[in-house]
């Protein structure tokens, strides 16, 4: 594999390989402007099934901060991050350089790629950087959402995970203490049945954690299909599943259990947030 860097992105290098540019571009070939941004994200999440799941892609604090774009290869976030720069790719009519861009724009803060900390980490920072911006909108309150007093410091109390530098570990606490200032909230697994019909294809779900300091513990995207209970003439039911880079799976899959399925079997994933593509 031939892995490129070019220099001149942001405040850094742009990393990705050959196959990571041609994974891009064929994705941009098959989707269509025409269609709405969350069916082009359903497309784009079908696409990717089968991708292998690799951890850790992105690097930690001891090693140089670059822009990587790994498509060939991924994990739960940056299969949701890279569909919905494909969206956005898609629907502005560009092309491989404005992947990478909708990618610099949405992970790191003002196109600066120097340090560990100028990375978005927290999912929930990602969430509002893009609401801001008026890429998504969070719909969880208006599902019937509540409050989840739950602060953010995960990363601060566990910096030799990260290996992050003593620089790097003050600006991650400073962070950390502005995304405290605004509560989370999110959708409890006990009413997803109940607000699931207003759930669509093509949402980002993301698992709320109990884990202590941390927001989010896995994303994915909605995808929701008729199940046929008895025989094929039956009245189906709608289903709300998911499409996810699986670490069990150790690929990108449509999930075989419902999102409520899936949160039964998780004692620390206490419910959902739900983002909508604008």
């Amino acid at each position: 594999m031939i892995v490129l860097l070019l220099f001149g992105v942001g405040a850094g290098a742009q990393q990705y390989s050959r196959e990571d540019s041609l994974r891009v571009e064929k994705l941009l070939h098959t989707l269509s402007p025409s269609e709405k941004p969350e069916v082009t994200m359903t497309k784009a999440a079908q696409l990717m099934i089968g991708t292998p799941y690799v951890a850790n892609l992105l690097g930690f604090g001891d090693e140089p901060e670059v822009l990587k774009t790994p498509v060939v290869k991924t994990d739960c976030i940056l299969f949701v991050e890279t569909m919905l720069a494909v969206v956005r790719t898609v629907h502005s009519g560009g092309g491989f350089n404005a992947f990478t861009g909708f990618i610099l724009d949405s992970r790191y803060r003002d196109g600066k790629v120097a340090h560990f900390s100028d990375r978005v980490h927290y999912t929930t920072e990602w969430i509002r950087r893009l609401e801001a911006k008026g890429v998504v909108k969070d719909i969880t309150m208006d599902l019937d959402g509540e409050v989840f007093d739950h602060p953010i410091n995960y990363m601060s109390n566990h910096p030799a995970a990260y290996k992050m530098s003593q620089e790097d570990l003050q600006q991650i606490k400073a962070t950390e203490e502005s995304l405290n200032i605004i509560p989370l909230c999110y959708i409890p697994k006990d009413k997803i049945d109940s607000v699931k019909d207003s759930i669509q294809s093509g949402d980002i779900v993301c698992f709320v954690t109990s884990t202590e300091g941390l927001d989010i513990s896995h994303v994915a995207i909605a995808y929701k299909y008729k199940e046929y209970h008895g025989s094929v003439n039956s009245t189906p039911t709608e289903e709300l599943g998911f499409i996810h880079a699986s670490s069990a799976a150790g690929k990108v899959i449509i999930d075989p259990r419902t999102i409520a399925q899936y949160l039964s079997t998780r004692k620390t994933a206490p419910g959902i947030k739900v983002l909508r593509i604008q």
